[in-house]
């Protein structure tokens, strides 16, 4: 059948030439009768041939079987039909037969052969006989052609030229009879091939279900995982918090503390874990949005000053004044970049310092410069040297703002920090020297512009570690790979920080570079995609800053008082110890009225019940028994537009942290319309930006400077 199927194409190919060729000669033909070279019956005859030829050539397209037995016949019984209509051109007869037969082995296959003899030799049989027996022969031509046959040389000829073209027949058709065996042989071969490579397709394809179904199992494992272990966290550093907060001893203050850090990189070591799985699986995901750079920046130093700080080392976080405020990055992966990079630095530091630089590039693309180190600089000699506070330059062209291990939080935003030093620094220059406080010095620093503006986010880490020799540079990035500057220094750690950060740095459409001398030190150079958005508290500018502060603190309490009697918080989490956090931290934040149920089910009947605009706030999470948050939230909208009831604020705080579903729930023209996402381990400070979003609430209580927040 495969055999069948190749020569039909191969018919569908050639054929149409063939007739094209045949047209051709019948052209000639033409000519040739025209110009009164050939009688007018052979022109008839061989135009007539011509045709069938065409035909049956026509016909092999569509059906090969079928003009197969036509063309053989059609060659076997050309010679005769010349011998019989024209007898005159019994030479062209004679030829026409070798020409045909020639033909015919060459045109048709092994097993219509017989046909091709067949006919031809009754086409002989015929011919001669109409002429000796039915009174044909009494024409001059045949007469001549009798004489010639007469003559025994010419008939000796005559059958030499036969017995000489039949015996090639003989050999061809032993060569055609071999080869068609020897191809069927191999179309068994082939079959037999096929069948095999059928089957191991389908063992393939039975692998592949399998390989996606197990995939598909190690994601649902790694949801699973995720949130089972993020449900306790939740409970572990939120319990620590609240003890902090209530701890009076400075010592009990300092070891919960430690222990709500402790949760923190632990809680950052799950993530790389589960991140590495992500990418393997590819899908590890962004969720970015726009936040105060600064602020940011605050909260992920209280982590990093501490594991600074319990090395014994010296830290630092410097942000140029010229870096906008409001920046758009997944803080998440921002913290486990600084998280992993901060720490892996700190590893490798046995004395010294390590310090933190952060920039804003602007442009479109990384440039080769804006990789190489700026603070941590190769001198001619070879050896690197680090941007210190030594080292005091009169002329500065940077300033940057600095947190450090004591100091926790920017003393100023962005653009009073440049007016306040304008204002302040009265100093007047030296007369052949500048300073650092000269007020024209300070009017080079250009001011932040009001417009956005696309650019990358540049951090560069430099420590005074024990560095990594060239060679081992290479590796560094690999997965579960571990470089020591010392050899017998122990190796601790996954080995997949540095190689989880430069994933996510790509993904941020980044890149990343470590410079580093063995017994020196090391610079690493990381800068992401992002996007300076102008931030709404720009039109305050004009207004000193100090009135505002008097404005805030001067504000009557019994508006705060007033105010927060007005909340009610419906809370549906199925796990008793994360509804008593939840409930905790909702009463630090001045809220009382707070109903507690255990599953979706609970939290649509509650708030059918009670009826519109008694729950301020919902707070809901995902994976409950009887019904899930999702589908709640879902008949809950669907409720609100049916009794046409104003849609109350939902905002899920759940163990899920994929961006995925995320995006489904806030979605504003999706079925749940959520007004906010929050994932588990949740904090104090998350709870506060949760209630931020509520009209006309003011918050009476800050989370802690010195104390870490789970959703930083």
């Amino acid at each position: 059948m495969e055999n069948v199927h190749i020569a039909q194409q191969l018919a569908r190919t050639r054929n149409p030439m063939k007739i094209r060729v045949l047209f051709g000669v019948a052209v000639s033909y033409t000519l040739l009768w025209l110009v009164n070279l050939v009688s007018t019956r052979f022109y008839l005859m061989t135009i007539t041939l011509n045709s069938l030829g065409q035909t049956f050539f026509y016909i092999g397209i569509t059906n090969i079987n079928r003009a197969q037995v036509m063309l053989a016949i059609h060659f076997g019984y050309i010679p005769g039909v010349v011998m019989l209509f024209v007898p005159e051109y019994f030479i062209v007869a004679i030829c026409a037969h070798f020409m045909c037969l020639n033909l015919g082995f060459d045109e048709i296959s092994w097993k219509h052969i017989p046909y091709l003899f067949g006919s031809n030799a009754v086409s002989w049989v015929i011919g001669v006989a109409c002429h000796q027996f039915l009174g044909l022969g009494n024409g001059q031509e045949f007469k001549l052609f009798t004489q010639l046959l007469g003559e025994k040389s010419f008939l000796l000829q005559i059958l030499i030229g036969f017995a000489i073209n039949h015996l090639a027949f003989a050999v061809i058709a032993i060569n055609k009879y071999m080869e068609s065996r020897l191809r069927q042989k191999y179309e068994l071969k082939l079959q037999q091939l096929n069948k095999e490579l059928e089957s191991a397709n389908a063992q393939l394809q039975q692998s592949n279900s399998e390989l996606q179904e197990s995939l598909r199992e190690k994601e649902n494992f790694i949801l699973r995982f995720s949130h089972e272990i993020r449900n306790p966290l939740n409970s572990l550093l939120g319990n620590v918090e609240l003890c902090y907060e209530n701890a009076a001893d400075q010592e009990s203050r300092t070891m919960l503390k430690d222990a709500k850090i402790s949760g923190e990189i632990l809680l950052q070591l799950l993530n790389n874990v589960l991140d590495a799985a992500k990418v393997s699986a590819g899908r590890l995901e962004l969720s970015v949005n726009t936040q105060s750079i600064r602020e940011f920046l605050e909260k992920v130093w209280v982590v990093c000053s501490e594991i600074i700080r319990k090395k014994r080392l010296y830290g630092c976080l410097s942000v140029n004044v010229n870096v906008p405020d409001m920046l758009e990055f997944d803080h998440h992966r921002v913290i486990q970049i600084l998280i992993n990079t901060i720490s892996n630095a700190a590893k490798f530091t046995d004395a010294g310092y390590v310090k933190l630089f952060v920039d804003f590039i602007e442009g479109s693309e990384i440039k080769m410069e804006d990789m190489r180190p700026k603070y941590f600089v190769l001198q001619p000699d070879g050896q690197y040297d680090t941007w210190g506070e030594e080292e005091i330059n009169e002329n500065p062209t940077e300033v940057f703002e600095s947190l450090t291990l004591h100091l926790k939080k920017f003393q100023l935003d962005q653009d009073s920090f440049l007016k306040h030093a304008q204002k302040e620094i009265q100093i007047p220059a030296l007369k052949n020297r500048g300073t650092a406080k000269d007020s024209r010095s300070w009017a080079r620093f250009p001011t932040v512009p009001s417009h956005s503006r696309e650019g990358y986010i540049r951090l560069e880490i430099v420590d005074s570690g024990c560095g990594i020799s060239e060679k081992d540079i290479q590796n560094v990035f690999s997965k579960f790979n571990q470089v020591n500057g010392v050899k017998s220094k122990r190796q601790i750690g996954t080995g997949l920080g540095l190689w989880i950060t430069k994933e996510i740095v790509e993904l941020m459409k980044g890149k990343i570079e470590l410079y580093s001398k063995a017994g020196e030190g090391s610079a690493l150079v990381i800068m992401f995609k992002s996007h300076s958005v102008c931030s709404p508290s720009k039109q305050l500018q004009s207004q000193d800053e100090d009135q505002v502060r008097e404005q805030q603190i001067q504000q009557p309490k019994s508006t705060v008082e007033e105010n927060l009697s007005l909340q009610r918080v419906l809370v549906a989490e199925d796990i008793l110890y994360n509804q008593e956090i939840n409930r905790k931290f909702l009463q630090k934040c001045g809220i009382t009225d707070i109903t507690t149920v255990s599953n979706g089910k609970e939290a649509l009947d509650v708030y059918l019940a009670m009826g519109q605009d008694y729950f301020d706030l919902v707070l809901m999470d995902i994976d409950m028994p009887v019904m899930d948050g999702k589908t709640a939230v879902e008949l809950i909208r669907q409720e609100e537009s049916r009794r046409n009831w104003p849609p109350v604020k939902i905002v899920f705080l759940t163990a899920y942290s994929e961006s995925k579903t995320q995006q489904e729930l806030l979605d504003k023209r999706g079925k749940y319309k959520a007004n906010g996402f929050y994932s588990k381990p949740a904090s104090l400070s998350t709870i506060q930006q949760i209630l931020k979003g509520i009209p006309g609430l003011h918050l009476s209580l800050k989370s802690s400077n010195d104390i870490p927040s789970s959703n930083i």
